[in-house]
């Protein structure tokens, strides 16, 4: 049946706040910054994975997400996009940081 746990599965549930926070500190930027209006590209990874978990979790419409990060519901569609093509290209530090990032919060990103 759709939402029941498969056995030994644990549901973490974040806020979008502890989401953003968690994802800054993995990769080592401020929260200022991943919400803020510039676009280094050392920003870049980061804003786009936590608006795909967003997402994914569906813990936000897209308006609501491109709200949070100051962009339209079009920049969080390409940011999912993005997402979805270096899960697809098994980039190994792309994944190396993915893994740190469910070791601190338990969501593991597919």
């Amino acid at each position: 049946m759709p939402g029941l746990l498969k056995k030994n599965e644990v549901r973490i549930t974040l806020s979008p706040n502890d989401l953003i926070q968690a994802v800054a500190s993995t990769f080592e930027v401020s929260v200022n910054d991943m919400l803020g209006p510039t676009r280094p590209a050392r920003l870049i990874i980061p804003r786009y994975i936590t608006m795909y978990i967003m997402r994914k979790r569906n813990l936000m419409c897209l308006k609501d997400i491109g709200n949070i990060f100051n962009r339209d519901h079009t920049s969080v569609i390409h940011a999912i996009q993005n997402v979805r093509n270096m899960l697809d290209t098994k980039d190994p530090v792309f994944l190396h940081n993915l893994a740190i990032l469910r070791d601190k919060t338990g969501i593991e990103i597919k």
